[in-house]
């Protein structure tokens, strides 16, 4: 269950993050997307890493299972992210074609 939490968790942040970028943004270009997909993946990865230590270290859960656990954790909204950002630079009207 802590697995579906967390990966909604993340998904919730990346749809915060990419809000903000589009309300935000200067110009609503795909590099302004590209940049808030990078900034979530960094944060992410951070909270995957702290996650992880608290789950072997207090937890006591074993490295393999936290492994095998935090590939999805981190990897399901990463891979969304990196289709937002795939999905912005091919809707991007200033690209040369």
């Amino acid at each position: 269950m802590h697995v579906v939490i967390m990966i909604a968790v993340g998904l919730v942040v990346l749809a915060l993050i990419y809000g903000a970028v589009n309300l935000f943004g200067r110009d609503g270009s795909s590099r302004t997307v590209a940049r808030g997909a990078g900034f979530f993946v960094v944060l992410w990865l951070g909270v995957s890493v702290v996650d992880f230590y608290l789950g072997v270290a207090q937890a006591g859960f074993s490295v393999g299972a936290e492994t095998a656990a935090h590939a999805v954790i981190f990897g399901v909204p990463a891979a969304a992210a990196l289709f937002l950002a795939l999905r912005a630079s091919r809707r991007d009207p200033a690209r040369p074609a």
